[in-house]
């Protein structure tokens, strides 16, 4: 019964700070094995919680026209293709390696995020970007998410703004797409193999929803500066604490 409530408690904490910071995957991942789950189990069960989040996010950004979804209709389905792939490939590891490496990807994707970044206000309204670059953006990035995933939102942000020097509000809301095309993705190839635990991804999924929603509110009262360090610290703690077991 601990267990379950330690994992509401993460996933809650994932969707508040997702919501700001971005990388709730740093949190639910480590936490899902935490409780026990096999890696491959693991990696499906955080897709159907992250998908049933990420949804929510990216419906808003498309009703609220944040940006124009089929200007990116050629990254859309390089993302989706991506993201199978990787599904694919990660059914294609033992379970053994996938154990030691994601500490490994857990704890250098916290030291990314940890990293201060300057961002760029350009204003560009509704985005066209080039089918060709925005094609291979997503199949790669469509990759990562599907055969890992956490911090693959952080990285689509920072990618759209280098590349396309768009506003962070537009590149973050292209982003939430992405993440829900290359989830749903890979989802669907967890989904054929039988690696999703469904009571434990709807359990935690719910969680992320509801911290979601503070999380929005708490952003417009006290603003990312304040979530950053909290987000830090629960990854590298959890990060730690999960190569210590795989580890030592």
């Amino acid at each position: 019964m601990i267990a379950y409530l330690v994992l509401v408690i993460a996933g809650f904490a994932a969707g508040y700070i997702d919501t700001i910071a971005g990388g709730s995957g740093m949190i639910t991942l480590p936490a899902y094995l935490m409780f026990g789950l096999p890696p491959h189990l693991a990696l499906g069960t955080n897709k159907l919680s992250s998908t049933l989040c990420v949804a929510n996010a990216a419906r808003i950004f498309i009703r609220k026209k944040i940006f124009r979804p089929e200007y990116w209709l050629s990254s859309i389905f390089a993302t989706f293709a991506g993201g199978m792939i990787g599904a694919l490939m990660v059914h294609w590891i033992s379970s053994d390696f996938l154990r030691k490496l994601l500490p490994a990807v857990i704890l250098c994707l916290g030291v990314y995020v940890a990293i201060p970044k300057k961002y760029t206000d350009t204003s560009h309204s509704h985005y066209k970007p080039r089918p060709l670059s925005s094609s291979i953006l997503g199949s790669l990035l469509g990759f990562y998410d599907g055969f890992i995933g956490p911090g693959s939102g952080s990285f689509w942000v920072v990618s759209i703004m280098a590349i396309y020097k768009i506003n962070l509000v537009e590149a973050t809301a292209v982003a939430k797409l992405m993440n829900f095309t290359s989830n749903l993705a890979a989802l669907i190839v967890f989904i054929i193999f039988g690696t999703v635990h469904y009571k434990l991804a709807l359990l935690v999924g719910a969680a992320m929803m509801s911290g979601a929603y503070l999380g929005a509110h708490s952003a417009l009262r006290w603003g990312a500066g304040f979530i950053r360090p909290l987000f830090l610290v629960v990854v590298f703690a959890i990060g730690i604490l999960l190569a210590w077991q795989v580890w030592f």
